[in-house]
């Protein structure tokens, strides 16, 4: 990218992606003292076991994202090569 289209980390799907990774966990840990129990496994688990599929929807989300990224910038770079040809 150029100089005058470099964004903020935290404007890019990565950074926003990490605010929610980070929320999940805080989430988790502030539950993990707590002693209760849903069908005999702990419920730190249990939120532990949900957390796989809010990562593997994440991961889908992130890669959509950056190809549309790299798709745009992909096109702008195509349509600044056939206007100086």
């Amino acid at each position: 990218m150029s100089k005058s289209k470099e964004r903020s980390f935290l404007a890019e799907p990565g950074g926003k992606l990490l605010w929610v990774l980070l929320a999940v966990i805080v989430f988790v840990f502030a539950w993990w003292p707590t002693d209760i129990y849903f069908y005999e496994i702990s419920l730190v688990g249990w939120l532990m076991f949900g957390s796989l599929f809010i990562w593997l929807l994440l991961t889908i989300i992130y890669v959509r994202w950056m190809e549309s990224i790299e798709d745009e910038t992909l096109d702008e770079k195509d349509e600044k090569e056939n206007d100086i040809a």
